[in-house]
């Protein structure tokens, strides 16, 4: 299966989540592959590097950049799961994996600019799919804030499900420390210690790739 993770909103945890479904996965004895599509932040790349140098299970990850449709075609067949992070923007890299991909995770902030970005995103989806009719769209609530009393979550869901353009997933992230650390280590949040981080990420593995 090509994940991809990629959306049109920057700082909404692209990196965060495409590395945590890797190391994950890798867990689980899968034959996973990162992509970094976002070489000029290198952000999946620099956790690989740090990530070789532990005794976590091996996630390789390679750099491209440009048209990535060839390149995925290509990989395909080797691997079991390819996870690709292309960053917070539309970019040459975004449009040509979509054509690729199995499956599409848009992470967006519980707000209503960043609901609003997925009507732009939404287009380049539908352009993608008449060239890939099978592409699965997803969104995901990333950073969401964890006291009950502040409704955000509830508020953009329902945005979201107005819209009508993408899948709702189940899984919510909520801002946690224990997403930073991992990110810093090489790791995912599966692998430290951290129950309710850990239980979110093995949630949203089970909704994407089960």
């Amino acid at each position: 299966m090509i994940l991809l993770i990629g959306g049109q909103k920057g700082g909404t945890g692209k990196s965060t989540i495409a590395t945590n479904i890797a190391a994950a996965l890798a867990q689980e004895g899968k034959d996973v592959l990162l992509i970094d599509g976002n070489a000029m932040q290198g952000t999946a790349s620099n956790w690989a590097e740090r990530r070789d140098s532990s005794d976590w299970p091996k996630v390789p990850c390679i750099e491209k950049s440009g048209n990535l449709n060839a390149a995925l075609k290509d990989l395909q067949s080797r691997y079991e799961h390819i996870i690709v992070d292309t960053g917070g923007q539309d970019s040459r890299e975004f449009r040509t994996a979509l054509v690729a991909a199995d499956r599409i995770i848009t992470p967006i902030r519980p707000s209503q600019a960043d609901a609003e970005t997925l009507l732009y995103v939404g287009d380049v989806v539908a352009q993608a799919k008449d060239i890939n009719p099978a592409l699965k769209a997803f969104v995901l609530i990333t950073n969401a804030p964890s006291h009950p009393a502040i409704k955000l979550v509830e508020e953009t869901q329902e945005l979201i499900t107005d819209l009508n353009l993408f899948s709702l997933l189940s899984t919510v992230i909520y801002h946690r420390k224990a997403y930073m650390d991992a990110l810093l280590l090489g790791a995912g949040v599966t692998e430290i210690n951290n129950p309710k981080a850990a239980h979110e990420v093995l949630a949203l593995v089970q909704e994407m790739c089960a």
